[in-house]
């Protein structure tokens, strides 16, 4: 495919729905694998891109040794959201346990606030590094599904010992119980500031969490069947059911951010009917548990968290399921086979109470999930791009490149910890136009490739410099290559093995044939015999020219 024609598949993202794709099976059965649909480098490349952010040609090998099962299941080994959580970033002890500066002296607010740019710096980068450490991709491949789903931003939350908590609970429910997430949220920090529920009370009502919360979070709009899940009157109503909410800093707990309910701005004597629901006072009550005093705490009622879950389960399930779906599997969930697996999954997480590990599970070991017509389906984000090629080329990722990481993503629009709104990230096509691919393919990869180094980008918080450069010499680009069977043999089969490798879909014999023509070598018998030092120019040329095909765009 051309670079005309693979943009022309991807302007005016908005005004285009998703190709349809036929699935071959709608089964969610295990799959096991075929000498039509083998357990091979393509699969495999398929199973890490979904879940994770690319596979090494190490993983590739140590994966062949073993079954997908095995592997999706270390990948979601509970003990990597319990005790295999990570620490704090470094120089925590600065900023996570001290509660802010209160006084009036401007250079000391001035102080703080560079000291929390740094916090929130340093939160990105090592994020970002975890991103690109093989045992636990899955789990920050959902971190930054949820960071997409329950949406905040930096700017409005403003506090890193927030946005530390924030970031810490999705990381450690990353395929937790999707109800207990929805009523932990409700009253997490940084989702009381940055939808106002921070400024909400009886006497001054702010709907936007209540809103948000249906809309984006939990069921949409509208259901399966396009009836509409709830009114206006249902948005006030739970609305008056959030109010009282309030965060503060308390140096006797673990996390120093904590919200509290302040009793005086509850409504204890208006009853609602949200959903044609009972006449009660609803409220939340985890109130109890939080509450500053104890006064008329016995009036609430009813939770009502709960009351949604209860009156929008179906809408609910399918909303969540079919998220999931169009992250992980493909963009468009409305082909009959794409519907039929959305369905089973929704009423499995109703059979298993809202618990998403048995849905993920299945879908992720699936027939479904392992179709061929999949593969290649999706546009790589920027930090699948990014973080994949430097797993990809065996390129350590360390704190201070990941902040060069980040302002590629910025400069391609991903900016993590910065989503556009609070829908999120749209993704798919959005994430490459006529801007996005060039600095791709020349700001990031020429530039690693062929140039041999990334300069540093930005400005390091730590020491006043840029952050550090991404470099690729020579060396590191022969250790690289000689992990392939024919880099010492044929240099189609070894052009042919780097292609297979790097894409989601495989290159045919006339891409091949493009790859092999810009190593620059004539004769390409000689390439078995040539000294290795001649051999880094023509592996670098073609390296970058199978990185700027459409099918390294794809995952």
């Amino acid at each position: 495919m051309k670079r005309r024609e693979f943009l022309q598949t991807l302007v005016h993202a908005s005004e285009k729905e998703s190709p349809e794709l036929q699935a071959a099976t709608a089964s969610i059965a295990p799959w096991q694998p075929t000498a039509d649909n083998p357990w091979d480098t393509n699969a495999i490349n398929h199973l890490y891109h979904r879940l994770g952010f690319g596979a090494s040609y190490s993983d590739i090998q140590a994966a062949l040794k073993s079954s997908p099962a095995e592997i999706i299941q270390a990948l979601m080994d509970d003990q990597l959201v319990t005790d295999g959580m990570p620490d704090p970033p470094d120089g925590w002890e600065r900023w996570l346990i001290v509660p802010p500066y209160t006084g009036t002296v401007h250079e000391l607010h001035q102080e703080e606030e560079d000291g929390y740019y740094t916090a929130k710096t340093d939160i990105r980068c090592q994020w970002t590094v975890l991103m690109s450490e093989p045992n636990v991709h899955l789990r920050e491949k959902l971190t930054l599904f949820w960071h997409n789903h329950f949406v905040v931003d930096e700017e409005t939350v403003y506090h890193p010992q927030s946005l530390y908590r924030y970031f810490k609970f999705l990381r450690g429910n990353s395929w937790g119980n999707f109800k207990d997430m929805v009523s932990e949220m409700t009253i997490m920090p940084a989702m009381l500031v940055y939808l106002s529920g921070v400024w909400s009370s009886k006497d001054s009502l702010n709907e936007n969490y209540a809103r948000e919360l249906m809309e984006l979070f939990t069921m949409g709009r509208v259901d399966k069947d396009g009836n509409e899940n709830y009114s206006q009157d249902d948005i006030r109503q739970l609305a008056l059911a959030y109010t009282g909410w309030r965060y503060l800093f308390d140096t006797t707990k673990q996390d120093l951010c904590q919200p509290y309910f302040a009793n005086y701005y509850f409504d204890f004597d208006t009853k609602a009917t949200p959903f044609g629901a009972d006449s009660k006072v609803y409220g939340l009550l985890a109130a109890k548990q939080y509450a500053l005093f104890t006064d008329s705490l016995d009036k609430i009622e009813a939770d009502a968290i709960e009351l949604l879950f209860q009156m929008r389960s179906e809408q609910i399930a399918w909303f969540i399921c079919r998220k999931i779906y169009r992250s992980f599997v493909y963009d468009n969930a409305d082909t009959p086979e794409g519907q039929q697996v959305v369905d089973q999954l929704a009423q499995m997480l109703l059979d298993n109470s809202w618990n998403l590990k048995p849905v993920m599970l299945t879908l992720f070991q699936s027939e479904h999930f392992f179709d061929p017509a999949f593969r290649g389906c999706n546009i790589k984000s920027p930090y699948e791009y990014m973080v994949g090629l430097m797993r990809k080329l065996d390129l350590e990722m360390t704190t201070y490149r990941a902040g060069s990481i980040w302002i590629f993503g910025m400069d391609t629009n991903q900016w993590i910890g910065f989503p556009p709104n609070v829908k999120g990230w749209p993704g798919y096509r959005t994430w490459l136009n006529s801007a996005t691919l060039p600095k791709r393919n020349n700001n990031f990869a020429k530039q690693l490739i062929i140039n041999g180094s990334i300069p540093g980008q930005g400005i390091n918080p730590h020491n006043g410099f840029s952050f550090d450069p991404v470099g690729l010499i020579d060396y590191d680009v022969l250790s690289w290559a000689r992990q392939f069977p024919d880099y010492a043999g044929d240099l189609t089969a070894f052009a042919s093995q780097i292609g297979e490798y790097l894409c989601a879909i495989k290159p045919d014999d006339d891409t091949i044939a493009k790859i092999v023509s810009a190593s620059g070598i004539i004769h390409t018998y000689e390439w078995a015999s040539m000294e290795d030092s001649l051999k880094a120019l023509p592996i670098r040329q073609m390296l970058f020219t199978t990185i700027s095909l459409p099918h390294f765009q794809l995952c």
